[in-house]
């Protein structure tokens, strides 16, 4: 009676086998079986054309999905904000009277701030829509107001605007876009 060879077995022998130089001939029937299964399955796919058309848009909509759920996967969770200390910045808001969150006043912010034993700084946010005009017309751009403290407290260097006296910063995308 022969006996199964456990997977360990196996792999030591193969090891053996690669190691002794007698994988040569075993390797040369590999690559023949291997042949022969690839002209099996192409005549069979030669031979139903509907499901092999169905299998290839399967196979497009599987990889295209799991690209598309792994890019946002990664930039969601995966890589670190480009702030620095990332884990310690949250954001806070109140509760509106039928009790859905909704954005905190300034006056909200500023007591906020006073609490310097919870926080160790607050900024605050408001996002806006403006007009940009450019050369082929007015376009429509978001913005976003923010308290002073704001850079601070992400542990970002601000960019100052060449020939501004004001503090101005242009994110990548808005460049891109206007």
């Amino acid at each position: 009676m022969v006996r199964k060879r456990t997977w360990f077995e196996w792999l030591l022998e193969f090891l053996s086998d690669l190691y002794c130089g007698v994988r040569a001939k075993r390797g040369r029937q590999m690559l023949d079986t291997l042949m022969k299964d690839i002209r099996h399955a192409q005549r069979n796919l030669r031979r139903r054309p509907g499901f092999t058309i169905g299998a290839v848009l399967v196979l497009a909509l599987g990889i295209g999905a799991n690209a598309a759920v792994f890019s946002v996967v990664n930039s969601v969770l995966l890589k670190p904000l480009p702030y620095a200390e990332p884990e310690r910045v949250v954001s806070v808001y109140q509760d509106s009277d039928d009790g859905a969150p909704s954005s905190s006043s300034f006056p909200a912010s500023r007591d906020m701030a006073a609490y310097t034993d919870v926080f160790s700084g607050v900024a605050a946010t408001s996002p806006a829509t403006m007009t940009w005009e450019a050369d082929d017309g007015p376009r429509s751009a978001f913005i976003e107001f923010a308290t002073s403290s704001y850079f601070p407290v992400l542990g970002i260097a601000p960019v100052p605007v060449a020939g501004s006296t004001r503090l101005t910063t242009w994110s990548v995308r808005a460049t891109t876009r206007l």
